[in-house]
């Protein structure tokens, strides 16, 4: 998995411990908005550093 700079390190160990390897990035990240339907409810999410919306209802 790839993280940009902004993701604590206390996040990174953590996602470490659980067994995730993580790289450093390269500088080819993309926008992105996602959402997710979970059993009880949507969640959704936006990439903060560009324009974008996600919504879900």
């Amino acid at each position: 998995m790839i993280l940009t700079g902004s993701v604590p390190d206390a996040a990174r160990r953590g996602l470490t411990a659980l067994g995730w390897k993580l790289g450093e990035p390269d500088g080819g990240f993309g926008g992105y908005q996602a959402i997710l339907r979970g059993p009880e409810a949507y969640a959704a999410a936006s990439e903060a550093r560009k324009d974008g919306l996600a919504l879900a209802y």
